[in-house]
Formats: structure tokens, C-alpha cells, sequence
């Protein structure tokens, strides 16, 4: 349906140094996706440390935010009966091998109420 490039040069470079520069170029990339019944796709997965927001029907990016590592895992959702919203959340523990970095955050972002 679409395609684009996923990551930018932010926290990757020559010789393993971040650029700082958030060039879209695509990145490597290891982690998975959640879809949400109301259209939203959330990815964190680059070595960047970005979580973002598309909409699934058509790729446009809707959100996204800084992450303490790389996100590269498969984010999940849940629903809070005591607060009546939505939650997604990610580890944010970067990984060795892509060099995304080390953390040991667990993040929580609520969707919009309906």
C-alpha cells in the first residue's frame, strides 16, 4: 500500500558517531509494529531514538518522540478501565549490536480520548 523511509542519520554515522542530523535516509532496524483498531501504527525498531505514529491506510507519520535508546522492540497496547483511555508502550533499551544505545526505560504514551 505504501512505502517510505524508515529512521534518519540522528543517531547513526561514519565510524559508529551520531551525526546529530536527522537526514531521512532509512536505518537498519530490528523490532516489530503494533496496529491499533482506530488506524495507528506505532514503530520504534531504528537505531535512531525515535518512536513514531503513521497512519496505516495511508503512511503519513502522525507523531513521534524521543526515546532514551533505540526502541527496538515490539511495542504493545493496552486499556485503562480507571483512566478510560488508551495506552502504548515500548522498551526502550536500545541494542547492543545495531548501537542504538542502553537503557532500561519502559515507556507508556496515552492516545487521545475519543
Amino acid at each position: 500500500m505504501w512505502s517510505r523511509l524508515f529512521g534518519t542519520s540522528r543517531d547513526s554515522g561514519p565510524l559508529a558517531l551520531p551525526t546529530f542530523v536527522p537526514i531521512p535516509m532509512g536505518v537498519p532496524n530490528i523490532g516489530g509494529s503494533v496496529a491499533t483498531a482506530s488506524g495507528l501504527t506505532f514503530i520504534g525498531a531504528t537505531q535512531e531514538h525515535m518512536f513514531r505514529a503513521y497512519e496505516t491506510t495511508t503512511g503519513r507519520l502522525l507523531w513521534k518522540a524521543r526515546l532514551p535508546a533505540g526502541g527496538n522492540a515490539s511495542p504493545t497496547t493496552y486499556w485503562s478501565n480507571a483512566s478510560g483511555r488508551q495506552f502504548v508502550v515500548i522498551a526502550s533499551g536500545g541494542h547492543g549490536a545495531m548501537l542504538s544505545g542502553a537503557s532500561d526505560a519502559l515507556i507508556a504514551y496515552a492516545l487521545p480520548k475519543q
